[in-house]
C-alpha cells in the first residue's frame, strides 16, 4: 500500500513536470545582449595616451574575472594635467557595478565618487571636488529601466557578439556628475590597426551620444581586447603598448 502510494506520488509529479518544464533561469544581459563572457579574461594592458601625435600620458587598464565579479582598476596619466585612479566591481549575475571608486587630480582640485548599486537601476553616489572649488554631491535614485555605468564599456565591450553592422544602444550613466545619456553602440567596420604592442585585426565601434564619446578598436582574436581608443572632440588617442594574461 505504501509503494502503491509512492510510485502513485511519482507518476504524478512525472505528470506535472512534462505539462509544466522547468524553465532556465534567464541570463543576464548588457545592452540587451547576452554576453560570452570567454572574450573577458583577467589582465592587464598599457597603453601610450598620445596627445596630438605625441606621447603625453599613460592609460593601465587591469581586469580581475571571478567566480561573481570582474573588477576593474584603472590609472590614467596625462602628464600635468590629470591622473584617475580608479576601481570597481562589476557583478556577474545582473551585469551592473556594484561599487566604483575614483579619485581624479586635476591640477589644484581633487575628484573624489564613491559610487554603490545593488541593482541595474539603482544609484547611491556621493560626488565631492575640493581644492580651489569645493563642492558636494549626493545622489540616491532609481531609474525606470537598467543604466549602464560607462566604465563597464571598457571591461565588457569585447564580450558582445561582435559584427559589422551590430548597432545597440542604451541609457549610460556618467559616474563623475551622476548624468545619464542616451548612447549608442555600432560596429561601423573592420580596420587594420597598428599599435606599438603589434597589428591586429580589429572592429571598429563607434560609442557615441555624450561626452565624452570615442571610437573603440576591439581586436577580432579571441580573447578580444582593446587595441585603440579615440576621444572624439579631443586631440587624444590610447594605443595598446603591452598586455599580460593570468
Amino acid at each position: 500500500m505504501h509503494l502503491f502510494s509512492h510510485l502513485s506520488i511519482s507518476l504524478i509529479a512525472l505528470m506535472f513536470l512534462s505539462c509544466n518544464p522547468l524553465k532556465e533561469a534567464e541570463k543576464p544581459t548588457w545592452f540587451g545582449q547576452e554576453l560570452d563572457m570567454a572574450q573577458v579574461v583577467s589582465k592587464r594592458d598599457s597603453s601610450v595616451m598620445l596627445r596630438n601625435g605625441e606621447v603625453a600620458g599613460y592609460w593601465i587598464w587591469e581586469i580581475t574575472k571571478t567566480d561573481n565579479q570582474i573588477l576593474m582598476n584603472d590609472i590614467s596619466v596625462l602628464t600635468g594635467i590629470v591622473r584617475e585612479d580608479l576601481s570597481g566591481k562589476i557583478e556577474r549575475d545582473g551585469l551592473y557595478t556594484s561599487s566604483l571608486n575614483i579619485n581624479m587630480e586635476m591640477g589644484p582640485n581633487l575628484l573624489k565618487v564613491d559610487s554603490k548599486r545593488d541593482s541595474p537601476t539603482h544609484l547611491k553616489a556621493v560626488i565631492e571636488i575640493s581644492g580651489e572649488m569645493n563642492r558636494s554631491k549626493s545622489v540616491d535614485t532609481v531609474y525606470i529601466a537598467a543604466v549602464i555605468q560607462r566604465e563597464e564599456v571598457f571591461a565588457l565591450v569585447q564580450a558582445l557578439p561582435l559584427k559589422k553592422g551590430l548597432s545597440l544602444s542604451g541609457d549610460v550613466l556618467f559616474s563623475d556628475r551622476a548624468a545619464t545619456s542616451r548612447m549608442k553602440l555600432e560596429v561601423t567596420g573592420e580596420e587594420i590597426v597598428r599599435v606599438p604592442a603589434g597589428t591586429f585585426d580589429c572592429y571598429k565601434i563607434e560609442f557615441t551620444g555624450g561626452e565624452p564619446s570615442n571610437t573603440i578598436y576591439v581586436s577580432k582574436a579571441t580573447p578580444r581586447r582593446i587595441v585603440k581608443v579615440d576621444v572624439l572632440g579631443q586631440p587624444l588617442t590610447l594605443e595598446l603598448a603591452g598586455s599580460s594574461l593570468d
